[in-house]
């Protein structure tokens, strides 16, 4: 019942309404989505390999690039590569369907194929469509295994990309002699390699660098290694999402949300309707009635909305931005409007807070995320006038990171503030 009651405060502290089904339906009750649905999946999807969709309840149906591969996907547990997936979409809750759609998605994403773990995680909970982005022709398909190489007897620069001349504000650091580091891929011309490395950035560490083949300790094998370039996508890596409008039995309004987590404070990159959103780690996308506002909600970690412009936007936890989508294109495609710009960071109210802990800390299998995620928590003194309410981050590895962020001037005053930093 703990489960129950936390899928029930989400639903009405997210602007969802909830009443109570006027009769039975086979059995039918919210009860079984929260007590059932939610860790029938940590069963069904478990060990889920990255670039890999997991059907984990209820109706989920796909299409594929021209392939009959569909016909593999039709029950929980079973597995499909990302690479032969158009079309994803789950069913909500509903006096008509007994069916609350929940699958799980492992994407490669920017994580280079040495990363440990499980890529970034997806889950789409109710009526949601996600719509791939990437071609299978155009997607980039990492090696099986990567390549081991080592740096020379002067040691190698790490730079964030390729450039040729080389661009000394592109450098990252660089190691010692002798290290051995995995390679994924290789520049267009064929003179840099991309690596696996954790490099610290402003708001969350990189997983890779390129170093350049002449500074390696011997001659590599390319054979087999892509080329990549600042506009390589890996499967899914680019989707766009939306959600239905069919009527939750929980509820006058649907239920629809995609949850996603990236590896804790390393910098993860989507592109979701067209927007490009790196973020490190933990996010929440919804649409807004009628489905023309895209909202972003950082739960743990940073978002960064218009990254390396000088448009940058910086999302904390706990915090959200909004952006308008066009009209549906012949496709019934929505992206980010030509004239619509993402709002300002805005603070989650306390009850969103406090049922987002809830739910997270009930609802989400451990086995399917990398972490316990730490729910900020809003806490407003009482007293006469307006006094200052600040978020609590719950965790002192998140306090700690924030405090470093307000201390080098990445978050704005009013921001730290809130945090108490």
């Amino acid at each position: 019942m703990r489960a129950y009651r936390a899928f029930l405060l989400v639903l009405l502290t997210l602007g969802i309404a909830y009443s109570s089904p006027t009769r039975a339906q086979d059995g039918l009750t919210c009860v079984r989505f929260t007590t059932d649905a939610v860790q029938d999946v940590g069963n069904n999807c478990a060990n889920v390999p990255v670039g890999t969709a997991c059907y984990g309840y209820g109706g989920i149906e796909i299409s594929t690039f021209g392939s009959s591969a569909q016909s593999e996907f039709t029950q929980p547990t079973d597995r499909i590569e990302l690479a032969s997936v158009q079309q994803l979409a789950t069913t909500n809750l509903s006096e008509n369907s007994a069916d609350f759609g929940i699958a799980t998605l492992n994407l490669q994403a920017n994580l280079p194929r040495a990363f440990p773990g499980k890529g970034v995680v997806m889950m789409t909970l109710g009526e949601v469509y996600l719509e791939n982005q990437v071609a299978p022709d155009e997607a980039l398909i990492l090696p099986e295994e990567p390549v081991a190489v080592t740096a020379g007897s002067n040691g190698s620069t790490l730079y964030s990309e390729p450039s040729s001349p080389v661009d000394a504000a592109l450098m990252l650091g660089e190691v010692a002699a002798g290290t051995q580091l995995q390679a994924d891929g290789v520049s267009p011309d064929g003179d840099w390699l991309r690596v696996f490395v954790l490099a610290e950035k402003d708001y969350a560490q990189s997983s890779v660098a390129w170093i350049r083949l002449e500074e390696l300790a011997a001659p590599v094998n390319r054979r087999g290694l892509p080329t990549i370039t600042a506009d390589s996508l890996t499967p899914m890596q680019s989707f766009n999402f939306s959600t239905g409008e069919s009527q939750s039995i929980c509820g006058d309004q649907p239920t629809s949300l995609l949850y996603i987590q990236g590896p804790e404070h390393i910098e993860s990159r989507l592109i979701i309707n067209g927007a490009d959103i790196h973020f490190g780690s933990t996010l929440l996308i919804r649409l807004l009635p009628p489905g023309n506002i895209l909202q972003v909600i950082v739960i743990d970690g940073i978002a960064l909305l218009n990254a390396n412009t000088p448009d940058q936007l910086v999302i904390p936890p706990g915090f959200f931005s909004q952006v308008c989508l066009s009209e549906p294109d012949e496709d019934g495609l929505r992206t980010v409007g030509s004239d619509c710009a993402w709002s300002e960071p805005q603070i989650l109210a306390g009850d969103v807070l406090e049922s987002l802990f809830t739910l997270l800390d009930d609802g989400i299998p451990q086995n399917l995320q990398y972490y316990t995620t730490t729910i900020p928590r809003l806490v407003c003194p009482s007293g006469i006038g307006q006094p200052l309410c600040t978020i609590e981050a719950g965790d002192e590895s998140l306090d700690a990171y924030l405090d470093e962020l307000c201390d080098a001037g990445l978050l704005s005053d009013e921001v730290c503030e809130v945090y108490g930093s």
